[in-house]
């Protein structure tokens, strides 16, 4: 099956891997981001571990809307060695147990190639401003085997990405990301849309469903479709599993010269002067 993508640079981007976690129960992934509970100390945990990981990119977390018993985790590797490293190592074997005693169920991990365009796949997993990310798995029962249903499936498929772009959802973003598994049992693809309702209205329309249609035929194990609320962690771990960004010390500075004015001002009309 030929990529859609050119081969990354040498230790820049590998693939993403996506775990997707199902809580036996729905108030977990709600308690996250709080640290107080058990759960959000193995969620803080884990995302500490991968962030500060040297062959770990961009990281990314995500709430599912409609589904609150589930919750993912997308982690960009720079190699797969560094990967196969770090699933050998201590720490790998400490998180596993961590999670083992918090869920009833194991989480689940599946590895793609998505464009090694940095841009490309922080605007599909992007849900900022009111937006929401809209994430289709196709699932194969069988990969394509033959050139013939590879380009069938590359066709129908650009055709669908370019609908949904030009679409009046699909505005808010200049691009998308998406790839095959590495093991070619299934197909991702994320966009950032407008919001749930307009893509549930888009995906009725005659000639998206013929396209969806089209795609399903070729994908006989169905395809899932999810919306997710993001947090994108693109400069390494910055103290809890909501701060994404780092403090800008010249916004930081600007602010204290501000309030140490106005503490000024107002020591002066208190004092009559």
């Amino acid at each position: 099956m030929p990529s859609l993508f050119d081969p990354p640079p040498p230790g820049i981007y590998d693939y993403t891997e996506i775990i997707t976690f199902d809580f036996a129960d729905p108030s977990v992934p709600s308690s996250l981001s709080d640290e107080a509970t058990d759960v959000g100390k193995v969620w803080a945990l884990t995302l500490r571990t991968y962030l500060e990981i040297e062959q770990t990119g961009i990281i990314w977390w995500a709430l599912v809307h409609g589904a609150p018993h589930k919750a993912k985790l997308f982690i960009d590797w720079k190699t797969a060695d560094g990967r196969q490293k770090y699933e050998a190592r201590p720490e790998s074997e400490h998180l596993r147990s961590a999670w083992a005693a918090v869920t009833s169920s194991p989480f689940q991990a599946a590895l793609y190639h998505f464009p090694h365009d940095s841009v490309a796949r922080q605007a599909g997993l992007c849900s900022t401003n009111n937006t929401v990310s809209v994430l289709f798995t196709f699932n194969f029962n069988n990969r394509p085997g033959s050139i013939e249903d590879a380009g069938n499936w590359d066709a129908t498929f650009v055709e669908f990405v370019r609908a949904i772009m030009k679409s009046p959802g699909g505005v808010v973003a200049t691009s998308s990301s998406y790839g095959w598994e590495l093991n070619h049992n299934s197909y991702c693809a994320a966009f950032r849309y407008l919001n749930i309702e307009t893509m549930q209205s888009f995906l009725e329309e005659p000639e998206t469903r013929r396209l969806l249609e089209g795609l399903q035929v070729l994908a006989q194990g169905g395809v899932e479709i999810e919306y997710l609320e993001t947090r994108v962690f693109s400069h390494g771990w910055q103290g809890s599993v909501d701060n994404t960004t780092p403090e800008n010390p010249g916004t930081a500075a600007f602010i204290t010269d501000a309030q140490r004015m106005f503490q000024g001002i107002h020591s002066s009309v208190v004092r009559g002067e």
